[in-house]
């Protein structure tokens, strides 16, 4: 198992029976991190993650829808997470110019396991995704990529199947 997602999971699993909605405050407040949430003037832009003196802060754009506000604050606490020590802004935008980072790519990850966990995903691939979705705080599309992204980890594609043993 990768470092990104030992990361997100170690984090999880100290909140392990709580949607994800109600640990994200705890886990902000945990590490000291600010957010804030405004709306801004153009919906490109989801949030970014800085510090400020000793202070790191997450600001949000309000004008996002509250699935995408969330995994957007998950993403940039895998910023905060995996490379806080490597630079002091990380911003996020919903239609990124040009190839996507690792960095990004790796905050990415470390979001979906954060809110969907692989083994919990899994037990609600047969469900109805907007039900799935709803339970995760996710939007549809995040779940519907999520799956396809673990059945490829675990199959090489077809149906997504059962959880691996160490989820």
């Amino acid at each position: 198992m990768d470092s990104v997602i030992l990361t997100a999971r170690t984090l999880r699993e100290k909140y392990a029976h709580r949607p994800a909605a109600a640990f994200i405050g705890p886990l902000l407040a945990a590490n000291n991190i600010r957010l804030d949430i405004w709306p801004m003037q153009t919906e490109k832009f989801a949030g970014c993650l800085w510090k400020n003196g000793d202070e790191w802060t997450i600001l949000l754009n309000a004008r996002q829808a509250q699935p995408r506000k969330l995994f957007t604050l998950a993403h940039e606490l895998g910023h905060y997470f995996l490379h806080r020590h490597l630079k002091t802004h990380f911003s996020c935008n919903i239609f990124p110019t040009g190839p996507v980072s690792r960095w990004e790519r790796e905050a990415n990850r470390f979001a979906a396991e954060l809110l969907m966990p692989a083994g919990q995903v899994m037990r609600w691939a047969d469900t109805s995704p907007a039900r799935a979705a709803r339970h995760f705080g996710v939007s549809e599309e995040a779940l519907q990529y999520r799956l396809r992204s673990l059945s490829a980890v675990r199959s090489g594609g077809g149906k997504y199947g059962p959880p691996a043993e160490n989820d």
